[in-house]
């Protein structure tokens, strides 16, 4: 009985924006794939975007759902303390952009990791890129999670269908 008033109470207009927006994503998707024609039009898009831009590409790829999502529920149930982690990303910011950007801009790297590459060797990127990807996985698990089972719980689905769904979508 829960299943049908959950799933009654996304409401049709919510579907609706659902699916165009799951859609909108996908276009946009298969409108750009395939333009890049070298890694550093891939990752950096051929170094020709504004600044702004880039500023803002980066400060998505560091949040999720998750930090949406969980950030207000720890400060609500724990400590408000937490807000202020999160306040201090545009104090920091300008420190990152006006010290590390023209660095790496003037080495010609893409990443710290090339950086770290060329500066120590490849045992040294090798052991900072392990522990960055033992980070992501950890920190995925609750990135993946956390919306599946918001989706889970507004739309009725399974929270393995939605995590399924989650997956093929946005990963």
């Amino acid at each position: 009985r829960m299943d049908i008033y959950i799933l009654a109470g996304f409401g049709t207009v919510n579907y609706i924006i659902l699916s165009v927006y799951l859609a909108a994503m996908l276009l946009i998707g298969f409108l750009f794939a395939g333009r890049q024609k070298t890694g550093e039009d891939y990752f950096l898009a051929g170094r020709k975007m504004p600044w702004l831009v880039v500023a803002m590409s980066m400060f998505a790829s560091l949040t999720s759902a998750s930090t949406y999502m969980g950030v207000p529920g720890i400060a609500y149930a724990d400590n408000i303390a937490i807000l202020f982690g999160v306040m201090m990303s545009p104090v920091v910011a300008p420190i990152i952009i006006f010290t590390f950007y023209p660095f790496y801009r003037q080495l010609g790297v893409t990443t710290s990791y090339e950086y770290i590459y060329h500066r120590y060797g490849a045992a040294a990127r090798f052991v900072v890129s392990s522990l960055f990807v033992l980070a992501r996985l950890g920190r995925l698990r609750v990135v993946i999670y956390a919306p599946a089972l918001a989706l889970s719980v507004v739309t009725g689905i399974s929270l393995t269908l939605a995590i399924v769904l989650w997956l093929l979508l946005f990963y």
